[in-house]
């Protein structure tokens, strides 16, 4: 799955881009030492939003449209990526009274991140799905 992330980053800059965010945002939130809860949950999201795109790195070398509605919506994934991770990184170790006045902003933020990445799963599958059929279409013709 690795080098196809890479053969895809090569194709597409702002997957390696996103992946390269969720990777720090990961590592960030497994080295948390206070906030722990709020971190795991971030680092749960980043684990299998990045599984995902694994997943889906092969199928997007044989996308049409990877470069358009697939690159769009990883570069707002990766931009909200990119804040949460400035933003754990300042939450991570705050004292209690801080981390009450920022909690809700940082929720707000998580909640952004979570609607974009759901948009670009949505994009994935049907990303997926359509190269599926025109390599199952293509099969049959060969046949």
């Amino acid at each position: 799955a690795q080098d196809a992330v890479i053969a895809v980053a090569e194709g597409i800059p702002i997957f390696g881009s996103c992946v390269g965010h969720l990777l720090k945002l990961i590592k960030i939130a497994e080295n948390a030492k206070a906030n722990v809860k709020a971190c795991s949950n971030v680092g749960l999201w980043a684990k299998s939003l990045s599984v995902a795109l694994a997943t889906a790195a092969p199928v997007l070398k044989e996308a049409d449209d990877a470069q358009q509605n697939i690159g769009t919506l990883l570069e707002a994934v990766a931009n909200e990526v990119n804040q949460l991770c400035k933003m754990t990184e300042s939450f991570v170790n705050r004292r209690y009274i801080v981390q009450c006045i920022t909690s809700s902003m940082f929720k707000s933020k998580f909640d952004e991140a979570k609607t974009s990445s759901n948009e670009l799963l949505q994009a994935l599958q049907m990303t997926m799905l359509a190269v599926q059929l025109r390599m199952q279409a293509d099969n049959n013709v060969a046949m």
